[in-house]
């Protein structure tokens, strides 16, 4: 769902939870409204008292690092937390770091989300939300926070050996045991005989060196993008 108006909220959104008859959209709503509907500094003077700012500056730097290409425009949850701000977090994360769920190249590092066309109709339309769009183009706080946050997060979090150390753990725990129903990467295998496609057994896709090499060029473009 990205926001715009392609039809009512209930067919855009699934409530998750409170999982009940009595689902409310009223907040959701208001959100959509002010998103499409507003002047710019309407939408300016009352984004903050929607939204969680940090949350949705942490979003859409986590998608443009890991080029999500599928949990921009959908493939997110919003949820509110005590502070009664929404907040963003992603689902069904298997087209990231420049490859489908398939295992084939997506597409190169300078990929970067639709944020400058400012309609995301038709509902085939590229990587799309009408919210970061707005976000993207109009709010100071948004941009001045992407900023800071990305110089902060680069030296840290969002460093070629840091995301690299990330991979070289999990794959530690994935290398392939024969016979041994225990493994992960023997019971996935089996769960989804098709998940991964070419990629899942390609000794050049499967070397942290490879991974390494598109961290390094993304991480590069998007500083260039954002500083």
């Amino acid at each position: 769902a990205n926001l715009e108006f392609i039809s009512t909220v209930r067919e855009d959104f699934e409530q998750e939870y409170p999982d009940s008859p009595q689902d409310s959209y009223a907040l959701l709503e208001e959100l959509i409204e002010l998103t499409n509907d507003s002047t710019d500094q309407q939408f300016i003077n009352e984004i903050e008292s929607l939204i969680d700012m940090d949350s949705a500056v942490d979003y859409w730097l986590f998608n443009v690092v890991t080029m999500a290409v599928d949990n921009v425009k959908k493939n997110y949850f919003i949820y509110r937390d005590k502070t009664g701000l929404l907040n963003f977090t992603p689902w069904d994360f298997d087209a990231t770091f420049g490859m489908k769920w398939n295992g084939v190249i997506y597409r190169d590092e300078e990929y970067w989300p639709d944020i400058n066309d400012g309609v995301c109709l038709p509902s085939g339309a590229e990587n799309c939300n009408a919210l970061f769009i707005r976000l993207n183009s109009t709010s100071p706080v948004f941009n001045n926070k992407l900023v800071a946050r990305w110089n902060e997060l680069k030296e840290s979090v969002y460093t070629v050996e840091s995301l690299s150390d990330r991979f070289q753990l999990y794959l530690d725990q994935l290398v392939p045991i024969e016979k041994n129903t225990a493994n992960a990467f023997n019971r996935n295998r089996d769960r989804w005989p098709d998940s991964g496609g070419d990629g899942r057994d390609s000794p050049e896709l499967g070397q942290i060196g490879w991974i390494e090499d598109w961290i390094s060029r993304r991480l590069d473009y998007v500083d260039e993008k954002i500083n």
